[in-house]
């Protein structure tokens, strides 16, 4: 069924994923290293989910694989963007490569445990929770320790995402699609400053 408030919220998240994909050199190819690649990788994730998105809530007559497809990529997506991000900030204020590798793994344990599972795939569990938890110490610690102070403002705004959207929702009435990509906004407007500031 065709939503038009969801299709605005992804149409939105779009333009501002486009405008923070302006930060780059070559945003929307193929980049090597030094180039920024895994914040560009970060916001071609949430570009993608958003062109996804306005396919699924400006379609009408979407099917049941569709409408799961879209609840598990959201996840993911949400979480892999925020991990990127956090890698590039790690690697900007020159945290150990193994540290940062370790962490990058340990991003994928959840979307790889999700696709192993047969639980329902958009739940957020306590692996992913954890995940979330290790990569905001690692970016406040890596932060605080270089002067950055503009990666808290991406740290709360990812705390708000993933932890309290939908009970915000709830108390609200607020629908969760439309909330989480606005907040998804957020995200990236604040990963943007802080990589800006870190360069």
């Amino acid at each position: 069924m065709a939503n038009p408030g969801a299709a605005i919220a992804h149409l939105v998240k779009l333009c501002i994923t486009l405008i923070c994909m302006t930060e780059f050199q070559n945003p929307y190819g193929l980049c090597s290293a030094g180039e920024r690649c895994w914040a560009i990788r970060g916001f071609q994730l949430m570009l993608l989910h958003s062109v996804f998105g306005l396919v699924r809530f400006c379609i009408s007559g979407n099917s049941k694989h569709i409408r799961n497809l879209y609840e598990w990529f959201s996840a993911t997506a949400s979480l892999l963007s925020f991990v990127f991000f956090v890698n590039e900030i790690l690697y900007d204020s020159h945290v150990d490569e193994r540290i940062r590798l370790s962490l990058l793994t340990l991003g994928f344990l959840p979307v790889i445990y999700e696709l192993l599972a047969l639980a329902r795939l958009y739940e957020k569990t306590r692996l992913e929770s954890f995940v979330v938890c290790l990569q905001l110490a690692a970016v406040i610690v890596a932060c605080l320790r270089v002067g950055n102070y503009v990666a808290f403002s991406l740290a709360a705004s990812y705390i708000f995402d993933h932890f309290f959207v939908e009970e915000v929702c709830e108390w609200y009435d607020v629908p969760n699609v439309d909330l989480a990509q606005y907040s998804s906004c957020f995200v990236g407007v604040f990963a943007t400053l802080a990589l800006r500031t870190s360069h």
